[in-house]
């Protein structure tokens, strides 16, 4: 007889100490046939963080084409900031309920630029300077760890499993840690938190569903994981129970 398989069956433990969330599959079948991240695009949620998009907007619109190609993820869920300012982009003008029905089995992708301190978004503009001649000046905006969870709380995010900054170097300082307690103080629950530790590349491999991260320090690891507040694993991905 076959065997029926039950998907996203989860039991709900509070662990008082950590106060960690925890999701243990009730049945050893479910976590192979489960709809998640891995084997379901319409639960991968990709934002993009800035309003002006960078020097250089189209770069973001590359990166999501790549991602929908490579993944298959519906354009509904790719949401960005910079649909304020651009109106040809193909990220879609977040909203209060945008990643509120993201769930312990989703993937959330946040892409903006970064270094390893925080992510940042640059922008170029020209001004009247004291002798009246036109000059170009350069304006950066920091988002620091409070105002990254602010942001996606307001697009309506309460629950993920992995939330990934695609944001060059900031794997390597002590922002997701830093994350973490934000999302934390917002009653936001994360399964695990990555970041690059080196420049991560706008487009994937050619015939490849892999994203390069290049750095000089080729003995490490090329991404930086930490476990959030949620006890969740994804078999054959760097989420799968380790992490700082």
């Amino acid at each position: 007889m076959r065997r029926a398989c039950v998907q996203n069956q989860v039991t709900m433990s509070k662990q008082h100490v950590s106060s960690e969330i925890s999701y243990e599959e009730s049945n050893s079948d479910n976590q192979s046939c489960r709809s998640d991240w891995t084997n379901t695009p319409a639960k991968h949620y990709v934002v993009q963080i800035g309003q002006y998009g960078g020097l250089h907007p189209a770069q973001f619109d590359k990166y999501a084409k790549s991602t929908v190609k490579k993944r298959n993820i519906p354009y509904d869920n790719f949401f960005g900031e910079m649909a304020n300012n651009h109106n040809n982009t193909i990220f879609n003008s977040p909203e209060a309920d945008s990643l509120a029905s993201l769930d312990v089995f989703s993937r959330l992708d946040v892409v903006v630029h970064g270094n390893r301190n925080s992510p940042f978004e640059a922008r170029e503009f020209y001004q009247t300077n004291e002798q009246g001649r036109s000059v170009k000046a350069r304006e950066e905006t920091q988002f620091t760890a409070k105002v990254m969870a602010e942001k996606l709380a307001a697009m309506g995010l309460k629950n993920v499993g992995v939330l990934r900054l695609d944001s060059c170097n900031v794997g390597a300082g002590a922002y997701l840690q830093q994350l973490r307690a934000a999302l934390r103080d917002l009653d936001i629950r994360v399964g695990y938190l990555a970041a690059p530790n080196g420049y991560l590349q706008d487009v994937h491999i050619p015939f490849t569903a892999t994203r390069p991260v290049y750095s000089w320090r080729f003995w490490e690891d090329r991404w930086t994981v930490i476990k959030g507040n949620l006890d969740v694993e994804f078999p054959g991905t760097r989420y799968n129970g380790s992490g700082r």
